[in-house]
């Protein structure tokens, strides 16, 4: 086993670390490695792809029996003891697969206010995308077969982040990928402040969405149907925040105007859209069944509450273009603890207007509020509200008011 330490900081510190490391573990084969600094002409790649593209070189030119390549980020550790036995193993047994995803967990607070394990991505949808060869890298926990790594050229640098890109890549050469449910890291830092939330999840929809926009599924060639519906889903998850945005207003203009988008009886509306609700709620429970309720209720306030960065993102995929590669910044690893209104303003601005709408459709039928009331809209209206106030209550998630130290008054003794 040869480890590889990429130090694209080029600090002396991370070199004087690996030093320790090669002390105290004189059995294991720990390599310091600089990858070439930044806009320089030898760099393949400019943010972290460049640094892997530099280490897999390293391991080509001088190690070149190695078989199988693992990437992972600074901060993760290793979650399962067998994670190298199941990884290895199962591409050992399976020479059709290049690479194997597992899961990638991470430690957050109590409760996992910003749904950063992505328990019901890990433990129900990468099921699904298994099923259909439709597994895509995520950066950590992540074995790939050095020979099939290099055969795509090795970590594609057109787009933002390289993991999602370089297994889309793979199965475009018709390449097999494959997940084990076995914890193969753990993030010692999640983002749990708004800004940084924002930031990464940002760069994951912007990331998504370029693809989904320049490399939709349905043009690129060597994919299959079952991998062309499947990453068609994966951007449509991100634009779904358009028509969710829709949604929000809706009861809002209903409330205030008695304008609808549609008329219909009760029996009709029943009939058409209870089923289709129905539908949707089986599904979730059904891909999320190893996820509990408020784990699949956080998600859905996620979701509703980052539809702006999801919009946001939208625009500067198609504002960058196919050519222009969006600049990568690094998570923050340290949380911010603050109050961040101004950064959930549109969502404070919506919830506002859904309970004034709600107040004002009341107030102008209280002598019959059950016969004269919308109270289907108002029911809507209620829902948005207690989504809406999850991504609120957590802008200043963390934050403690810093209580000035009491001053006692000096009594002068007496003599």
């Amino acid at each position: 086993m040869v480890i590889v330490i990429g130090d694209d900081s080029h600090r002396p510190v991370m070199k004087e670390m690996t030093e320790v490391l090669q002390l105290n573990f004189p059995l294991a084969h720990i390599i310091y490695h600089e990858p070439p600094r930044k806009g320089t002409p030898e760099r393949n790649g400019n943010a972290k792809d460049g640094n892997l593209n530099s280490m897999l070189a390293y391991i080509n030119q001088y190690h070149p029996n190695i078989a199988f390549i693992e990437t992972r980020d600074a901060d993760d550790i290793v979650g399962s003891p067998q994670f190298l036995r199941y990884t290895i193993g199962h591409l050992q047994r399976n020479q059709d697969v290049a690479y194997v995803q597992t899961i990638k967990d991470t430690l957050v607070s109590e409760g996992d206010p910003f749904g950063n394990r992505q328990s019901f991505f890990y433990r129900g949808v990468m099921l699904a995308r298994n099923a259909t060869n439709s597994v895509f890298p995520c950066g950590s926990g992540l074995i790939w077969r050095r020979e099939q790594l290099n055969f795509i050229g090795g970590f594609p640098t057109w787009n933002l982040v390289e993991d999602l890109y370089s297994g889309y890549v793979a199965m475009q050469h018709g390449l097999k990928g494959a997940y084990l449910p076995v914890v193969g890291a753990i993030g010692q830092v999640s983002p749990e402040d708004i800004p940084n939330v924002y930031k990464q999840l940002g760069t994951w929809a912007l990331d998504t969405i370029r693809i989904f926009i320049w490399k939709n599924p349905w043009i690129v060639k060597g994919l299959t149907f079952k991998q062309r519906m499947q990453f068609t889903e994966l951007g449509l998850f991100y634009l779904l925040s358009f028509p969710l945005l829709i949604f929000l207003v809706t009861p809002i203009i209903s409330l205030l105007t008695g304008i609808y988008p549609f008329h219909a009886t009760n029996t009709s509306y029943i009939l058409h859209f209870w089923p289709y609700a129905a539908c949707i709620e089986i599904l979730l429970a059904l891909t999320g069944a190893a996820s509990t309720f408020e784990e699949l209720w956080r998600a859905r306030q996620m979701w509703f509450g980052l539809i702006f960065v999801f919009i946001k993102s939208s625009f500067l995929a198609l504002i960058y273009g196919p050519n222009k590669k969006p600049a990568y910044k690094v998570t923050r690893k340290t949380q911010e603890a603050g109050i961040y209104l101004r950064e959930v303003s549109f969502q404070v601005f919506i919830f506002i207007f859904l309970l004034a709408s709600i107040v004002f459709n009341l107030a102008i039928h209280q002598h019959n509020i059950l016969r004269d009331a919308d109270l289907g809209s108002i029911l809507w209206a209620s829902l948005y509200l207690l989504i809406l106030g999850g991504i609120i209550r957590r802008s200043w998630f963390g934050y403690q008011v810093k209580k000035k130290p009491v001053q006692t008054a000096k009594v002068p003794m007496e003599r």
